[in-house]
């Protein structure tokens, strides 16, 4: 309930501005899906702007008592950041965490955000606040997309693939699919229905169907997803479970470029922690690239250590 009002309060916040907010995942996906924000476990709030407003929706943001996750952060700050990541994480007093996005993800060949969705947004009435949503189109492919750059972490995400679908038997599949491929990312969008499918034996069109056994790849990713959600282990750091998901990342993408640029964008795009761990000037913040690699080498050898010592 916490959480709702805090959603409904930035929306009306944003409205008052004129920047456009799509709240998508969270309490409105608990809605869209069951009807009652209390009928589904989420734990922060997320919301997508125009990537042309998001330094503006960060201001106000800030102004209105959030704090960014990276608190040395400037808007000078800001401005770079956007050219290598999706969302920005913020505090809003107790227990409260807000997802602040100009896109909807990273690592594809394009970028999936506000622009590339603005004809299919549908308006939407949240709480009485007035907001856009993500088309039911633009719905299933995002949750495909989360759910397998997360390796499918809870059963949960294959829940809310198979609801939506359930209850939208209109759904435009070939706009789906279509979708999927001028953003380079089909394969997610088949691993995700065949989970759904195989878990909660929903209704898949003979010709989506079709696609998806004739990529044999889905069913060994099919197998890694099962494996992390049903036998999850502790990873002995974030690096090491970085690491060990490459070989499912890469395969998760069907084209060479694109293998290449995710490895480039691991090796070389400034993730969060980067940002928190120097405090570089606004000035410098291209340098940020240079030191990720350094980061994640310190990183693999404080694990070697810990792992020898033990």
């Amino acid at each position: 309930m916490r959480l709702v009002r805090r959603l409904e309060e930035i929306i009306a916040l944003l409205n008052e501005h004129q920047i456009p907010v799509v709240p998508f995942k969270g309490p409105l996906l608990a809605q869209l899906i069951y009807g009652d924000t209390g009928l589904r476990l989420f734990s922060d709030l997320d919301i997508l702007v125009p990537r042309s407003e998001a330094v503006k929706g960060w201001k106000l943001l800030r102004q209105s008592g959030c704090e960014p996750q990276s608190r040395h952060f400037t808007a000078e700050h800001f401005a770079v950041y956007m050219k290598y990541e999706n969302e920005v994480d913020f505090y809003c007093g107790s227990r409260i965490f807000i997802d602040f996005h100009w896109a909807l993800t990273s690592h594809l060949r394009r970028s999936y955000g506000f622009d590339f969705c603005r004809d299919r947004l549908n308006p939407l009435v949240f709480q009485g606040k007035d907001a856009l949503r993500l088309s039911d189109e633009d719905t299933v492919l995002h949750l495909c997309i989360h759910g397998a750059n997360a390796v499918w972490a809870y059963l949960e995400m294959v829940l809310c693939v198979a609801e939506y679908v359930d209850q939208h038997p209109d759904l435009d599949w070939e706009l789906v699919h279509r979708l999927a491929g001028q953003l380079h990312c089909e394969r997610m969008l088949y691993l995700g229905v065949f989970l759904a499918k195989d878990v909660f034996n929903i209704s898949v069109p003979e010709n989506i169907w079709s696609k998806i056994e004739c990529d044999k790849a889905v069913f060994q990713l099919a197998n890694a997803a099962f494996a992390n959600m049903l036998q999850k282990q502790q990873p002995k750091s974030s690096i090491m479970e970085e690491l060990a998901s490459i070989p499912y990342q890469l395969k998760l993408r069907q084209r060479l470029a694109d293998k290449i640029r995710y490895i480039l964008d691991r090796l070389l795009c400034p993730r969060k922690k980067d940002w928190m761990a120097f405090d570089l000037s606004p000035r410098m913040a291209m340098l940020y690239a240079l030191l990720r690699p350094v980061r994640q080498i310190r990183e693999i050898l404080k694990t070697g250590i810990g792992v020898g010592s033990a």
